[in-house]
């Protein structure tokens, strides 16, 4: 089992591994967010810092994921279908499976997963314990931040999830933890913190290495397998690749060519 040391030591390793992947991840992000100035700062002046034409990436990406969103039909069948006890137990099946995709919201979580799809090409999954309802909850991630690790046979061996965040935020969800999270020199505005989720076959780690490796939990994990996944765009090199990533100088060019017809005019 890791420690929160070895886990940090990890996320150093994961993240050299796709530092490509993840300016990938923050240019698109950033398009989308009407900051492409961010990503292509010599295109735009102090007079025109902002691009005049219309998002078309993000109105494609939440267009598509609309598309895509509806889940289909879950159902599971018996190896022998004659038998009244084989159907029985099938359609006992089937009625499990309905629930735990109904509990977890499974088709809500799609309009913002099949968008996050799109826009990183890849989609981490994970499954976890509701121990208020006593069942188990799938819950899509955010792709941003997230490393997964993969053996030859397409099994996730292990997740590692980085989520910034500030302090107040995140001592309000760990109250528990104010005191170490906030400090006693915190103001308004501090740096964000980073919040590292580990999961493998072992344990769920949650951590804060800013705070010397604060750990807010550790669960067990009983399974003895990860309960994570991760769906990934097909690629020509097999690396996660979203679906925007190749037009984004199509909405620089949109952007900038606006601007030029402006100064155009004015001269």
């Amino acid at each position: 089992m890791l420690s929160a040391k070895d886990v940090v030591a990890k996320v150093a390793r994961l993240q050299t591994k796709y530092a490509k992947r993840d300016q990938r991840m923050r240019d698109v992000l950033s398009v989308r967010q009407g900051d492409i100035a961010r990503v292509y700062p010599s295109m735009f002046s102090e007079d025109y810092p902002k691009p005049l034409v219309a998002n078309f990436i993000d109105v494609a990406a939440k267009d598509l994921a609309e598309a895509m969103a509806p889940l289909p039909s879950f159902n599971c069948s018996a190896t022998n279908m004659v038998s009244d006890s084989a159907r029985k137990a099938a359609d006992t099946r089937t009625r499990i499976a309905g629930h735990y995709i109904s509990a977890s919201e499974l088709q809500i979580q799609m309009y913002q997963g099949a968008d996050w799809f799109n826009t990183y090409g890849m989609l981490p999954a994970i499954v976890e314990m509701d121990y208020d309802s006593n069942n188990p909850k799938i819950r899509l991630l955010n792709p941003f931040g997230v490393y997964p690790e993969i053996d030859r046979f397409n099994r996730t061996i292990s997740l590692t999830q980085i989520v910034q965040t500030d302090a107040e935020s995140l001592a309000a969800q760990y109250p528990e933890f104010y005191t170490q999270i906030v400090g006693n020199n915190y103001t308004q505005g501090s740096p964000l913190l980073s919040l590292v989720r580990y999961h493998d076959k072992d344990q769920d780690l949650i951590f804060l290495p800013e705070r010397q490796n604060l750990v807010l939990a550790n669960t067990p994990n009983p399974t003895g397998r990860c309960l994570a996944s991760v769906a990934v765009r097909p690629s020509i090199d097999g690396e996660a690749r979203g679906q925007f990533d190749d037009v984004l100088a199509v909405q620089l060019a949109r952007a900038r060519f606006a601007v030029l017809q402006i100064q155009a005019a004015e001269k």
